[in-house]
């Protein structure tokens, strides 16, 4: 299915902007003191970008970067759950630590949301909630909305992992 809009990819692809390949992209590189390619911000492409959004330069700090990358996560996640693509939270904390590279430290994403508290979880989702309206015109809003199955857990007062 190919999207109904053009998104920065696409957008640097038409300008050229390859990355390493011929030297720009959303860098440009530089060769280093032993000849390897260093990447420098360049101002050009957030200009060239501002074709592509409808909002300002934004600086996040790591972990508003660490919540938005674990929301995403962890709601496709219970996803998996609810539409019974993983039969236990075990299952699928196992699959995304060995499938996908989730950090072991933290243990899978249903454990990361059972460490955290579902109550916390769900206000920090709700922190986020504007995202999903952003979104919805890319079609892809859902991943920031909690599934039910965590409503559900929470009104019960049970983790995720049961």
């Amino acid at each position: 299915m190919k999207p109904d809009y053009k998104g920065a990819i696409q957008h640097l692809y038409d300008n050229e902007r390859l990355g390493q390949k011929n030297g720009i992209g959303f860098y440009k590189y530089e060769m280093d003191k032993r000849g390897k390619p260093k990447k420098v911000a360049d101002e050009a492409t957030y200009e060239l970008l501002k074709a592509t959004t409808d909002s300002e330069k934004q600086t996040f700090d790591d972990q508003a970067i660490i919540d938005r990358t674990m929301i995403a996560f962890c709601n496709e996640t219970v996803r998996c759950l609810e539409d019974n693509i993983v039969s236990t939270p075990s299952e699928a904390d196992m699959a995304m630590i060995m499938g996908v590279g989730f950090p072991p430290f933290r243990g899978g994403p249903c454990r990361y949301v059972d460490q955290m508290g579902l109550d916390n979880y769900l206000a920090l989702c709700e922190k986020y909630a504007h995202l999903a309206k952003l979104m919805k015109r890319h079609k892809r809003f859902a991943t920031w909305q909690p599934q039910a199955r965590l409503f559900t857990q929470q009104r019960n007062s049970q983790s995720l992992l049961g």
